[in-house]
């Protein structure tokens, strides 16, 4: 019985038809939307079941098999997703003036999955070109603040705009006169203020990426968690030389793959090391037990990577290339990056633990991690560095990878994520508004 239900979920038709049994329905588009979404969600998870990697929500899946399957209205479909998710939130004028497009999309991408590619519209160019209809980038000095309104000039054509800072931690800097900020993909608002969808305060003051990400705490994401890190005592653990250790061993299995040997790779790591490691008080024989299944987690992971990205090839391959960013105010390594033809694909290799999950949740998995926040907005960071400071569009954007090598499943594809994004730009803000503070004034601001 199971698998004849599979092998009917296999079939075209069956998700067809039941996207027209949505379509037909009387009822509530709120209702319609909902069903149309856990469609999509069911039909995601069934076309990657047999995927080696693992994926951090339905997002990530969307994208993954559109990328699979080279369907042209990825953005459509993205967006048709979102209004889905959130269809209780949305207006019903917009679900109902997007319904008929929405159904056509989904229909096309079941098409494109099971290799039917018929089916074409015509919505993907427009929303592209509608996209960069905005200013991609203004550098604007202050003039002047009445409220959470600030009057800035623009640097280039001397013009004088206006612009509501409330939603840009306005209640704690100061926007004070000569204060220099980068407006990211800006529009004008019906009142003629200037909208950005990022702002970057101070951005000459380069704000390392995993400084930001160490703000992201469990308990809090705060700017003050970069000042506690100042001051706390650097004690060399174990964790953190297995950290460094698993960094090399990704060095070592990109450029020697099978063949990549632990011996002479954990020489070389204690030859440039020798009195971290002789002063860590808690090393044991348990770190080459750990750091050899590091090792063969990588061996295996890679491999994962080169089957799941055709445009992975050693050659190509850039490990923790360095990139400084003067549009978002950041700069940072990351430590794998590859392309091929005009995409890019991004891998964050993380040593220790993913996030907490309790043994008695269903979700539970022990060779499977749970993203951490502040692993994710590494990736965002990176991402927003190549969109925003390289030009890159997003669909350049080809794969996130989080590559968790203390597991055997340990390769998670990612999506982006706008509000996380937004978050980490306005903790970046805060830090350097802080760290500006610290040496105008003291800690008088604590």
């Amino acid at each position: 019985m199971a698998k004849s239900k599979k092998n009917t979920e296999q079939t075209q038709l069956y998700w067809t038809e039941a996207i027209a049994k949505i379509e037909r329905l009387d009822s509530s588009f709120v209702a319609r939307y909902n069903l149309l979404y856990h469609l999509l969600v069911e039909f995601l998870r069934v076309k990657t079941q047999d995927s080696t990697i693992i994926f951090s929500g339905a997002q990530a899946r969307l994208l993954y098999v559109a990328d699979k399957c080279s369907f042209p209205y990825t953005m459509a479909l993205n967006s048709f997703r979102y209004r889905g998710r959130h269809a209780r939130d949305v207006e019903d004028i917009t679900l109902r003036s997007n319904w008929h497009q929405d159904i056509d999309v989904f229909t096309a991408f079941v098409g494109y999955a099971f290799g039917d590619k018929s089916r074409t519209l015509s919505i993907e160019k427009a929303a592209v070109a509608e996209s960069f209809a905005h200013w991609q980038k203004m550098r604007v000095s202050v003039v002047g603040r009445k409220g959470t309104v600030i009057d800035v000039r623009d640097e280039v054509s001397g013009n004088d705009y206006s612009l509501d800072v409330k939603d840009w931690n306005a209640d704690i800097i100061d926007y004070k006169a000569g204060t220099q900020i980068n407006l990211i993909d800006v529009s004008v608002s019906d009142d003629a203020l200037l909208v950005p969808s990022l702002l970057i305060y101070e951005p000459d003051m380069l704000v390392d990426i995993s400084t930001i990400a160490r703000c992201f705490m469990q308990y809090a994401d705060s700017e003050k968690n970069h000042l506690l890190d100042k001051f706390s005592p650097k004690v060399q653990t174990r964790a953190t030389l297995l950290g460094n250790l698993a960094s090399q061993l990704l060095d070592e299995t990109v450029n020697h793959g099978d063949s990549a040997d632990y011996v002479t790779a954990v020489r070389k790591f204690f030859r440039s090391a020798p009195i971290d490691i002789t002063t860590c008080e808690d090393m044991d024989a348990r770190f080459h037990d750990d750091a050899k299944m590091q090792l063969a987690n990588l061996k295996t992971i890679i491999k994962r990577v080169q089957t799941e990205d055709r445009n992975y090839r050693k050659d190509k391959v850039m490990l923790e290339p360095s990139f400084v960013c003067e549009t978002l105010g950041l700069q940072g390594r990351m430590d794998c990056l590859f392309s091929g033809s005009g995409q890019y694909t991004i891998v964050e290799q993380k040593a220790g633990k993913g996030a907490f999950v309790s043994p008695s949740s269903p979700s539970f998995q022990p060779d499977v991690p749970a993203i951490q926040d502040k692993h994710w907005v590494q990736l965002l960071l990176y991402r927003a560095i190549f969109v925003y400071g390289f030009d890159k569009h997003s669909s350049a954007m080809r794969h996130l990878f989080l590559l968790y090598s203390r597991y055997a499943k340990g390769l998670v594809l990612t999506a982006q994520s706008p509000s996380l994004l937004l978050r980490a730009i306005r903790l970046r803000n805060l830090i350097v508004w802080c760290e500006m503070g610290y040496a105008d004034g003291g800690y008088d601001l604590l």
